[in-house]
């Protein structure tokens, strides 16, 4: 298959979203919670980790001194990060957040004293944006805020 028609195919289900194809068949492993990972590198890997260990409060499934798996109490997500020779730009890679609770988060984050900025994205929602000092973004959003105080 072409470039071209994958395209054309992604057009395609863009415009006619369905759920009909076969999904490659993955199945987690049984004796460790880890079903996925986006990984990126970090010139500075103690720096990132006592970033999202100590600030963030994230907590780990893996932790060496080159390679990390952070994850919550919860284990709902997973995000890695290895150690790099280089730096590399990492303005792209954005990780996002969801919570009915922006102002604790806030709280959390004025408290460790992370800088972040507060934007308001509708009438209804804000977020806040924070960098690791990696470059990754970090948003943590609210929820519908429209009823907020009623």
């Amino acid at each position: 298959m072409t470039d071209k028609e994958l395209r054309n195919m992604g057009l395609h289900r863009i415009e006619n979203p369905s759920h009909d194809n076969a999904m490659i068949p993955l199945t987690p492993w049984p004796d460790f919670p880890l079903r996925f990972t986006v990984e990126y590198p970090v010139a500075d890997f103690p720096l990132e980790v006592g970033f999202w260990a100590e600030k963030m409060g994230l907590q780990f499934l893996v932790l060496d001194a080159v390679y990390a798996v952070c994850t919550d109490k919860q284990n709902s997500f997973t995000f890695s990060f290895q150690a790099s020779r280089e730096a590399c730009d990492l303005s792209g890679i954005k990780i996002q957040w969801f919570t009915d609770k922006l102002d604790e988060a806030i709280a959390h984050l004025n408290a460790k004293q992370i800088r972040f900025e507060i934007h308001q994205h509708s009438p209804i929602q804000r977020f806040a944006r924070l960098r690791s000092p990696a470059g990754v973004t970090v948003e943590i959003w609210s929820g519908d805020e429209g009823n907020k105080g009623e």
